[in-house]
């Protein structure tokens, strides 16, 4: 049995591969993208990539190695990871409703070049 408080709650975790490494201010542009679509009001919000309210993963990033990203409501933090992951491969989860597993796979890959897309805010 779901509590009421937890239905429609979901969490997508995807794989990455290590290299070629995301970059860091797209990575950084769509995961805030992501969270402040979730604290948007009105169904257009996260029309495309679903709401993410948290997100959290050891990512590859260019220039800094393995780092942390952890992100919930407007705080976001990159913080370098100096134990590396052993023999895990990259991942990051994303805990929200209405998640689009294909739409963020793509997004993420876009941050390999510099290329992501941020998900539609609607206007205020």
């Amino acid at each position: 049995c779901v509590a009421a408080h937890l239905q429609g709650v979901e969490a997508v975790s995807l794989r990455l591969a290590p290299s070629p490494p995301l970059r860091a201010e797209p990575l950084r542009f769509l995961a805030e993208a992501l969270l402040a679509a979730a604290a948007a009001t009105g169904p257009a919000a996260a029309e495309s990539f679903g709401e993410a309210w948290r997100i959290k993963g050891f990512i590859p990033v260019d220039g800094l190695g393995l780092v942390l990203l952890q992100g919930v409501g407007d705080q976001l933090t990159l913080e370098p990871w100096p134990h590396g992951l052993q023999e895990q491969q990259p991942y990051v989860v994303f805990i929200g409703e209405g998640l689009c597993r294909e739409r963020l796979e793509e997004a993420l890959e876009r941050c390999r070049s510099g290329a992501a897309p941020a998900p539609a805010l609607p206007a205020a």
